[in-house]
Parts: structure tokens; sequence; C-alpha cells
């Protein structure tokens, strides 16, 4: 995306306040320092919301890997390379600080490989 990115996340009780804090900052001071800029980056405070189940989870992770096809920026979730919707389907290396196992969970049952049935789900969305 070319002004936000969207991060799902499993953290502690109050610890999403400081480590947003964190990646905003550390990403503010390298794009300043890369461009000779000063000042903030981002044009408001991130939003956030808990999900509360695995079908608010399957969603969510749906909508944020169609997030750049809806924007025009790619055809298919598996072709943008800022996502690591590739490696959590089973077309790509997964990233070792992706953990996908709760998102394949929810569709271990259905008969057949639950990467599989995640990318027919999203795809399909």
């Amino acid at each position: 995306m070319k002004t936000h990115y969207h991060l799902i996340l499993g953290v502690g009780d109050g610890a999403l306040p400081r480590g947003m804090h964190r990646l905003n900052l550390a990403y503010a001071l390298h794009h300043n320092r890369r461009y000779g800029l000063r000042g903030r980056v981002q044009f408001a405070r991130y939003g956030a919301r808990r999900l509360h189940d695995e079908a608010e989870l399957v969603h969510a992770f749906s909508y944020v890997a169609n997030n750049p096809v809806r924007a025009e920026l790619c055809r298919s979730p598996a072709d943008w390379p800022w996502s690591s919707y590739a490696g959590t389907v089973g077309a790509a290396g997964l990233a070792s600080f992706v953990e996908s196992r709760e998102l394949r969970h929810v569709f271990a049952g259905c008969g057949i490989d639950p990467r599989a049935a995640l990318r027919t789900f999203v795809e399909a969305a």
C-alpha cells in the first residue's frame, strides 16, 4: 500500500501501543534519514481492533490479503511482495516471524490441505 499498512498481531495486554510506537518511530527515522526529511511520516494514529474468534481472524486475514488487489496494485494476493499471504498459503516460503498455525487450524477439518482451503477462501472474497 502506498499510504498505510496492515498487520494482524498477537500481543499481550498493553503491548500494542508501545510496539506500534517503536515500529512507527523506527520507520519514520529510517524514512527521514533516507530522504533527508524531518518530522512525522504517518498522518494519523494507528487503528486497532481486537479479533474475538477464528471467524474474525480469517475474515481479517482475507481483507488484509486482498487490500492491495482492491487497490489495483497487484492481480493476486500472492503477488504482493510485502505480504505474508504467499507463505501462509504455501505459495512461497514462510517468513520466520509469521505464525500461521491458527489460520491453518480453522481449515484443518475440511478434507484438503488447510493452506489450499485458506487460499480458496481468500481469493474467492
